[in-house]
């Protein structure tokens, strides 16, 4: 996944292949995999790679995590829910997690939860931009102008290039 992160999916997803048939039940290999399905919003062939995943090492929470996303995005928010208080289960300090389980919240149409998940998330790390952020936008949907601009604005002093 390295060459993922400069951009060379094409190289990653060759990388990823190349695991694979060495070791087909590779975790790792199958949730890299899935991530690249997620970045290229291939979210059926994701749940695909992540559900393997999780067959072969049932106690690895970012695979949970990961298919979360993915259900969020084809809106079975069911699923997402379950996927992501399973990771929680497992990493319960995951100030990241709930911020992604409050993003479920939020489209779902929930702000109200959204807002208590990310408040948990904020005692556990007040340092992370995102969850800043994504409070500020429930927040403005519940009617809290003042209170939504100064989530935003913490979230700007953490990271600059945030909502940008």
């Amino acid at each position: 996944m390295t060459r993922a992160f400069i951009g060379d999916n094409a190289g990653a997803r060759a990388d990823v292949e190349a695991a694979l048939k060495i070791e087909p039940k590779s975790v790792y290999a199958l949730h890299s995999r899935g991530r690249l399905e997620l970045g290229a919003e291939r979210y059926a062939e994701a749940v695909k790679d992540f559900d393997a995943a999780q067959a072969a090492d049932p106690e690895h929470g970012s695979v949970y995590a990961s298919r979360s996303i993915a259900y969020r995005e084809l809106e079975r928010y069911d699923r997402a829910l379950k996927d992501i208080n399973q990771a929680l289960a497992l990493f319960p300090d995951q100030p990241v997690y709930l911020a992604w389980k409050a993003e479920i919240y939020r489209r779902m149409g929930d702000h109200l939860q959204a807002v208590e998940v990310l408040d948990a998330a904020l005692k556990g790390d007040p340092n992370v931009a995102s969850v800043w952020w994504a409070r500020g936008l429930s927040k403005a949907e519940l009617g809290d102008a003042k209170g939504a601009q100064a989530d935003k604005a913490q979230a700007r002093r953490l990271d600059p290039k945030i909502g940008a």
